[in-house]
């Protein structure tokens, strides 16, 4: 009932990196279970929304992805976790030299047809959820600009 879902997606990777690079992701370590109704279709438009217009549009584009896992956790029968939801961060440097950011918190059982802004959440938020710090080398002033509030529109 799951597809394998790319947290590197292999389209952006080959489009930007070759073919050599685009087979890496279908490495194990870059797949996590996600449903068909998020994978095929919201998570992939996203996907192709970073190659297909930032990637190219921009200079240069940073992304993190990752899973977000919640109290307890379900599991495949092979014993391989589940996650809740599911996050990508973007962040592009302006040309006035400082950052913009965009940050998407999509749960693993999105409603269909949701508009990708419905996902926008600050950069603290996926913070809390991960206990990870994106973007702990920046200035503190930037950090605490950029991370505190959702964008209010895709770039």
């Amino acid at each position: 009932g799951y597809d394998r879902g790319h947290m590197a997606p292999s389209y952006g990777i080959d489009t930007r990196y070759g073919r050599d690079a685009q087979v890496e992701t279908y490495l194990m370590s870059n797949i996590t279970p996600q449903i068909p109704l998020l994978n095929r279709y919201l998570w992939k438009d996203l996907e192709m929304m970073i190659a297909k217009r930032w990637a190219d549009e921009l200079e240069e584009v940073w992304v993190y992805t990752g899973p977000v896992f919640l109290g307890e956790r379900d599991t495949l029968t092979s014993g391989v976790e589940i996650p809740d939801a599911f996050y990508k961060i973007l962040a592009d440097e302006t040309e006035q030299g400082t950052f913009r950011v965009l940050c998407f918190l999509v749960p693993a059982k999105p409603v269909p047809d949701s508009p990708l802004e419905q996902f926008l959440v600050p950069v603290d938020s996926v913070e809390a959820l991960t206990g990870f710090d994106f973007f702990e080398q920046w200035p503190d002033d930037w950090e605490q600009t950029l991370e505190t509030r959702a964008a209010g529109a895709l770039w």
